[in-house]
């Protein structure tokens, strides 16, 4: 147990036991959550028996619940399924740890890997299960834990891979040890491995979608610090962490620390953003990042010119979405049906028949197809404008598509 205590595992159980301390005014509640926890475990068991493959099935579960940080129900499930002959397999095991590393209780995963190193287990880790813990050890900034595991993998005959090295140098990064990022280049450097965006994205990908945004946006320095150029999905991984309104603002800063780092972002990051904003009912953020990264070059820009049509329309300045569809027509660009299709829907909240019908008229022009409900709204903003001889002409296309409009 002394090469445990490499891992800082005192540290790491302080750390974790100050969230977990239960009060006698708490014990209510404690035991009415062990009581809600064992319900949902044993469904989820009666539904395991039910199965073709219920190992395979209480796995993904165990998983769902490690996305979450929620050990204490993943582990009512991995408990419950050995007592009922369910017997688990190195995945389950896998995803019972990354439960443990995700709901900040490494320590607790740790003795997870020494059972399987262990006499008593027939199921030995593998490469996923050193990979996990030491990507546990880099959330909780441990570079001495996550060299020890290196060196554990190693003696088990076991070769690191380049996610491996990633985590290890990102712990390293973490901890701000200067020496110990110096120690794990050269250990991948005689391993001839070096991370890249892929490994770098799938890292942040991962700390985006179990809450950890902070430790995601700090992986940008760790790629700068690698030499690693982060990619328009880099971005569009961090755009997905900003959807709360209080977070919108820090989407700039954002944008301004990436562009710093030689990053310039793309389509695909532009029109993530904007839809971020539109959703947040921010129209007027969605055209600031339009106007920022807008050119001429590309058009369309689809589905940023549409994001940015439907800003205009939210902003009541119809006049500036009409010139934006001026401006692709001029280029001889279309936008696509489903831009096309939610824009009028954005016609029909602002009530702006004459941008409406200029969008029927352009699509019209394209060939690009319509739906009942696209062409009732055309009918329902004209005929609330006033605007009857337009009303009359959707009408009557409308009747020679579909029938006669009731």
């Amino acid at each position: 147990m002394s090469a445990l205590h490499s891992l800082g595992q005192t540290s790491i159980e302080r750390h974790t036991s100050r969230s977990h301390l239960v009060t006698d005014s708490s014990q209510a509640a404690v035991a009415a959550k062990a009581n809600l926890v064992g319900d949902i475990a044993n469904k989820i068991l009666m539904a395991a028996a039910r199965m073709d493959d219920p190992v395979k099935y209480i796995t993904v579960k165990i998983n769902n619940c490690a996305r979450k940080g929620h050990h204490w129900l993943a582990q009512a499930i991995f408990d419950g399924a050995k007592k009922c002959n369910i017997t688990p397999n190195i995945v389950t095991f896998n995803a019972l740890i990354k439960a443990y590393v995700y709901g900040n209780r490494v320590s607790k995963a740790l003795e997870i890997l020494n059972f399987l190193d262990s006499d008593q287990s027939q199921i030995k880790p593998d490469l996923t299960t050193y990979n996990t813990l030491i990507h546990g050890c880099a959330i909780t900034k441990n570079a001495n834990g996550a060299f020890y595991l290196i060196r554990r993998m190693k003696s088990a005959g076991l070769e690191p891979n380049v996610w491996t090295f990633t985590s290890l140098l990102y712990a390293c990064l973490k901890s701000e040890i200067p020496s110990k990022v110096e120690e794990a280049r050269q250990l991948m450097q005689e391993a001839g491995i070096y991370p890249n965006a892929v490994t770098f994205n799938t890292l942040m990908n991962d700390l985006v979608e179990n809450g950890n945004l902070e430790d995601a946006v700090d992986l940008l320095g760790s790629m700068a610090s690698c030499q690693v150029v982060p990619d328009d999905y880099t971005f569009t991984i961090l755009s997905k962490g900003y959807r709360a309104p209080s977070q919108l603002e820090q989407v700039f800063p954002l944008l301004e620390k990436m562009e710093s780092i030689g990053f310039l972002p793309g389509l695909v990051t532009i029109a993530s953003l904007m839809d971020i904003c539109l959703q947040l009912e921010k129209p007027a953020k969605a055209i600031a990042l339009f106007i920022a990264f807008d050119t001429d070059e590309d058009i369309p820009k689809d589905p940023v010119y549409g994001h940015a049509i439907k800003a205009y329309i939210k902003l009541g300045v119809p006049e500036k979405a009409q010139a934006l569809l001026s401006k692709i027509g001029a280029k001889g660009a279309r936008l696509e049906r489903e831009t096309y299709l939610k824009v009028l829907m954005s016609c029909k909240e602002a009530r702006d028949a004459n941008l409406a019908f200029d969008l029927y008229t352009e699509m019209r022009e394209a060939g690009i197809s319509f739906d009942r409900t696209s062409l009732l709204r055309v009918i329902e903003v004209c005929h609330k404008a006033n605007q009857n001889v337009k009303k009359i002409m959707v009408r009557s296309y409308y009747n020679s598509v579909f029938g006669k409009a009731h």
